[in-house]
């Protein structure tokens, strides 16, 4: 909510609405960035298995702890930037800028911990496995 302008020098704030008017899909986006900062969505995971940096807006953790809950403990599994407020904002716009990743180990052992793909080749994967599994 802190942010009113679409425009700045060095990032883009993109909606939904305009990747509609660009036909564009969110994986398209997502492939073409360098990091990406996101709440308790599962983009989470679709960005993880890319590397990349991520940042976690968490600056109503507790509230939504309490009110919506989590099914596990969240900042034991998930890992990245977290960000509480405009300090952490900057903290890792500035990395991304400077090309720092400080987050790189602890997001891989995320990957590791739940045994996500990195790999590629995932529609051969899931047809061989389909193959092998129902016999066809």
């Amino acid at each position: 909510s802190k942010i009113t302008s679409k425009s700045y020098s060095n990032f883009l704030v993109i909606y939904n609405k305009d990747l509609d008017n660009y036909n564009i899909t969110l994986y398209e986006l997502l492939g073409a960035s360098d990091a990406m900062i996101t709440d308790y969505s599962s983009v989470y995971y679709d960005y993880l298995i890319t590397k990349k940096p991520i940042g976690l807006t968490l600056d109503d953790f507790d509230d939504y702890r309490e009110h919506t809950g989590f099914a596990f403990d969240y900042k034991k599994v998930i890992k990245g930037k977290y960000i509480y407020d405009m300090k952490d904002f900057n903290d890792f716009v500035t990395e991304i800028k400077d090309n720092k990743d400080s987050g790189y180990k602890d997001r891989m052992s995320t990957i590791k911990f739940l045994k996500l793909d990195t790999e590629g080749n995932y529609s051969k994967k899931l047809f061989d496995y389909i193959v092998k599994t129902y016999h066809f």
